[in-house]
């Protein structure tokens, strides 16, 4: 739901902008220092900021593609409504120059290292509240193999939700999700006692260093 208004909400300010691009272009010359300029540059360096976060957060599992793809578009007119008066060399005001500018380099380093980073830092960042979670259900206040979190940003990814499995000799295995992926993939931060699966990781962790990220923690992609 979360990432369906936030698209919508894109697309509606994004037609709004359109409209108000066609009023103005339907007057011939554009005042360099038009309101509009800036409210695309101001629109254009935003998304370009929340690019990576929102990607990370709400873009996860098989509908991920069907948000990117107009995100990306969407950014893309934005920064070509931008661009097109500096290619054709007509004046503009420095404050459009140097959004350009910030909106392309942030844009572009986020698309390829934003969710990478992300995850660093959402690790890093809430590793305590994770651990909370486990102790309550090492404590059995939580008793569920199911729950839902209203977290925000999202504690596991694509719903909030975080998978608990229980096991009779009294192990357990929780799943926070980083993405719920597409049929049988997804990658997630996992706690487990279960010797079984923490033997196999354990062995993964030789090869694959970054597998392995704290006592009982481990961070699979399957």
């Amino acid at each position: 739901m979360e990432m369906i208004i936030a698209v919508l909400v894109i697309y509606f300010l994004t037609c709004i902008l359109i409209f108000f691009k066609q009023k103005e272009s339907a007057d011939n010359e554009i005042d360099y220092k038009s309101p509009f300029r800036k409210i695309i540059t101001i629109g254009t360096i935003f998304l370009a900021i929340i690019q990576a976060p929102f990607f990370y957060y709400y873009t996860t599992g098989p509908l991920a593609f069907f948000v990117r793809l107009p995100y990306l578009a969407i950014s893309l007119i934005l920064t070509g409504m931008l661009l097109t008066p500096l290619i054709k060399r007509k004046k503009i005001s420095a404050f459009q120059k140097y959004g350009i500018i910030v909106a392309v380099v942030i844009g572009t380093l986020t698309l390829f290292f934003g969710s990478s980073s992300i995850e660093k830092l959402d690790w890093e960042l809430r590793q305590k509240e994770r651990n909370q979670i486990i102790e309550k259900i090492l404590r059995g206040e939580i008793t569920d193999n199911v729950i839902k979190t209203r977290s925000f940003p999202p504690i596991s990814n694509g719903g909030n939700e975080i998978m608990i499995n229980t096991k009779p000799e009294g192990t357990i295995t929780v799943t926070f999700y980083i993405d719920r992926g597409f049929i049988d993939h997804y990658s997630a931060f996992i706690y487990t006692t279960d010797t079984t699966l923490t033997k196999i990781y354990d062995e993964r962790a030789k090869t694959y260093n970054k597998i392995k990220i704290d006592d009982n923690w481990y961070r699979i992609a399957e």
